[in-house]
């Protein structure tokens, strides 16, 4: 079997607890049976992501959605992307903010700090551990690279100061903000910490695979460095550079 790494969180199974353990899809079990796929234990977290789904329907088949163009991202988006927080409506159809790939979160009283731990035992698609090793890599070698990010995003920089993380432990990292920000949670819920593709998690990027691919080359001819960036990640893996701006770690 071809080992592909994509760059999503392996989040995306639909999990019940039983006195079975966890169920997986049949395609999934028929892989697992090959041995080209991990039990399905293996590959959850400790405490993975439950869906509380109306009714279990049936697998297979086709989903007919519809797609109005490029414009409406929104479509794809919302069976692609994986944040660190989603909204949810529960039983009663209430709309609330619900961790995804986290274990909790925490603000301060004046909403200049966000606190996110990582789910224990979360993992890439390649079966390798999802660390704060990840956030730093986002952090010092996408977001402050500036052949990545020339400009930061208006929604990550409040003010024209864009935000700061400080790495806590393995799991634990506080993203910081020179002023309020009362809607951070909702905007990361909405709009992910933004990059040029359709698949966009929140602060994270896969460091043990990106470190090791070829350096970016920024070409000034084919237009910015971000559309450079853009159509390198589209196209396949990106290398990305470092810089000499380092995270606090404690």
């Amino acid at each position: 079997m071809k080992k592909t790494l994509l760059a999503a969180l392996a989040l995306g199974l639909m999990a019940t607890t039983s006195a079975y353990a966890f169920q997986e899809a049949p395609m999934l079990a028929e892989l697992v049976e090959k041995g080209e796929l991990p039990p399905v234990d293996e590959r959850l977290p400790d405490n993975p992501t439950v869906v509380e789904a109306i009714e279990v329907g049936e697998y297979g088949g086709t989903w007919q959605r519809a797609f109005k163009g490029p414009g409406d991202r929104w479509g794809p988006t919302k069976l692609m992307e994986e944040r660190v927080l989603k909204f949810a409506a529960g039983p009663d159809g209430e709309v609330k903010l619900v961790p995804s790939y986290i274990e909790s979160y925490s603000v301060n009283d004046d909403f200049t700090e966000f606190t996110f731990t990582l789910l224990e035992g979360l993992k890439w698609s390649d079966g390798e551990p999802v660390t704060t090793e990840d956030v730093s890599f986002w952090y010092n070698d996408i977001f402050l690279n500036e052949a990545l990010t020339p400009t930061f995003e208006t929604t990550l920089a409040p003010g024209g100061n864009p935000l700061t993380v400080e790495v806590k432990d393995e799991r634990t990292f506080t993203v910081k903000f020179e002023q309020p920000y009362v809607y951070f949670l909702e905007i990361l819920a909405q709009d992910s910490t933004v990059g040029p593709s359709l698949d966009r998690p929140s602060f994270i990027q896969p460091a043990h695979y990106l470190k090791v691919q070829r350096p970016l080359c920024v070409r000034r001819r084919a237009g910015s460095a971000f559309q450079g960036a853009r159509r390198r990640k589209m196209d396949g893996p990106v290398g990305i550079q470092g810089t000499d701006r380092r995270v606090v770690a404690e």
